[in-house]
């Protein structure tokens, strides 16, 4: 038998992103609640309870629910509850590498980051690749089909049926599909569908009434200095904390050395070793933190485009490379860090998209 590629569903990119999404949201929960509430254990006398179990709990309805049911909410259920489960299950990786089941072993938290960033690697990758070949097409044609059957078609959702469905009649690659697709759009010509209107779903109700009130009380300019304070201010505190860090090798001061023992004492550092990683990381942010501030200033003087790619390529860079070292030995400054880093990005790829791809801005 012809084996023949697999073909990517025409909805894996909304799919992956919710799973990766729930993902993160369900470590950092996980984490914070069980840092607030002291760490408490499920069972009594020799059981003890892991949240990892519920975790594969939820992997294990996810994989039933699209085995079992055809209709498409399902796979939105079952993305839901996989990154619920891949986030409970690989929050105890401390426990699984380590002989002693170490919770809170410093290479934990990286491990967990970084298949974080695979994911988001992956859904990248995903949303990229595109493949408009015939048998493409019609995979998702039938992927939206189970609407027509339930008599739940939007025109919007119908014309892009009719609209796959005309181009794969038209082409000469596929006789098979051709034919099928041309008996498909008469059907859809004759047939009186039930087409419904199209009902913002939760999200896209939530996403636009946010949106609205944004640009009601952000204007451009606001905006513009909001991203420019987020790409700074945390790089400011960075590269003092690496003049800090000179300060100590070239003139060892008494203020040097308080500061020292400060790092000590908060835990940051117990070997020398470590001491290496907290410079090499201290540098990474000092580039870092340059790139942030150039495009900062490039904000601020209305070089909008070198500013604004200036400071992405700075928070990516600190995403993907500078926060796995502040993850080996802060798992709590890390997340706030990633979690601050990531709104600024999202400042940034809003403000591109809403003011300078849809205006075509020159400088």
């Amino acid at each position: 038998m012809n084996k023949l590629p697999l073909v990517k569903r025409s909805n894996a990119p909304q799919y992956v992103f919710t799973m990766v999404v729930s993902f993160a949201a369900t470590v950092i929960l996980t984490r914070y609640y069980l840092e607030l509430t002291g760490y408490p254990q499920i069972g009594g006398g020799e059981l003890h309870i892991a949240h990892l179990l519920w975790g594969g709990l939820a992997l294990f309805i996810a994989s039933l629910l699209p085995l079992i049911f055809a209709n498409r909410r399902t796979y939105d259920w079952a993305a839901v509850l996989s990154g619920v489960g891949v986030g409970l299950f690989i929050d105890e990786v401390g426990k699984f590498i380590t002989k002693t089941n170490d919770y809170f072993y410093p290479a934990a938290a990286p491990i967990i980051y970084g298949v974080f960033l695979l994911t988001v690697l992956l859904y990248f990758e995903i949303r990229r690749r595109q493949d408009d070949s015939p048998r493409t097409r019609f995979y998702a044609v039938l992927d939206q089909l189970p609407v027509v059957v339930d008599q739940n078609v939007t025109p919007e959702e119908l014309a892009q049926l009719t609209g796959d469905l005309q181009q794969i009649a038209t082409q000469k690659s596929n006789p098979t599909l051709a034919h099928l697709s041309a008996t498909l759009l008469d059907f859809f010509k004759m047939e009186q569908l039930n087409v419904v209107q199209q009902v913002p779903s939760w999200r896209e109700r939530l996403w636009a009434n946010f949106r609205a009130l944004w640009k009601k009380h952000v204007t451009r300019g606001r905006h513009r200095l909001l991203l420019a304070l987020g790409l700074s201010l945390p790089e400011l505190a960075a590269l003092l904390e690496l003049a800090l860090l000179l300060l100590i090798v070239i003139f060892p001061t008494p203020v040097a050395e308080a500061w020292v023992q400060h790092i000590f004492s908060q835990g940051e550092l117990e070997s020398l070793n470590d001491l290496i990683w907290l410079a090499i990381r201290f540098w990474l942010d000092g580039l870092t933190g340059l790139l942030a501030i150039v495009g900062a200033v490039l904000l601020l003087v209305r070089k909008e485009q070198r500013g604004i790619s200036l400071g992405v390529m700075a928070l990516v860079l600190s995403l993907t490379v500078n926060n796995l070292l502040i993850f080996y030995q802060d798992q709590f400054q890390a997340l706030t860090y990633t979690l601050v880093q990531g709104g600024v990005l999202l400042l940034a790829v809003s403000y591109r998209r809403w003011y300078l791809d849809d205006s075509g801005h020159a400088e």
